[in-house]
């Protein structure tokens, strides 16, 4: 497990790993995400990537073991008050491969790309029951700087 390597991923490798892209991304948001959802909008999600990887929209890193992708982080570049931000939005790592410092690997080098982009802000939005994103989120130098909130009206 020590061979873990790193990749910036483009619209070819999507289409590879497009299987293991939303196995992933099932167990994010399943991991995440408090209401139900669709079962196909991983796959939805996941079809979206090419265009947003081509017109530099955002950036996807795939941690990989040997050639089987274990992880991903997927971040989006947007504008808050004119002011260019990274939106890290999924960041996902296979259960048996926790621990390992991936998820943080795959941080340094999307802190990299946002230096080398001109972007020195990075943020995020973590789910309040999922303490271990947020001491994640946390440990990398995170501070909250809102909070979102939601009143379900029946």
């Amino acid at each position: 497990m020590n061979d873990i390597k790193y990749k910036l991923l483009d619209a070819k490798d999507v289409a590879l790993y497009k299987k293991e892209l939303i196995n992933i991304l099932k167990m994010i948001l399943h991991e995440n995400i408090t209401q139900s959802f669709n079962k196909y909008l991983p796959e939805k999600y996941i079809d979206q990537l090419p265009k947003y990887i081509n017109d530099k929209s955002a950036l996807i890193i795939g941690a990989f073991d040997k050639d089987s992708l274990i992880g991903f982080h997927w971040c989006y570049y947007l504008n808050v008050f004119d002011e260019k931000r990274l939106h890290s939005y999924f960041v996902g790592i296979l259960p048996h491969y926790r621990g390992l410092k991936i998820a943080y690997r795959m941080f340094q080098i999307i802190e990299n790309i946002a230096k080398k982009d001109g972007v020195f802000v990075i943020e995020a939005m973590v789910t309040y029951e999922n303490k271990q994103a947020y001491r994640y989120h946390e440990n990398q130098g995170f501070k909250i700087e809102r909070v979102k909130m939601k009143k379900v009206i029946k």
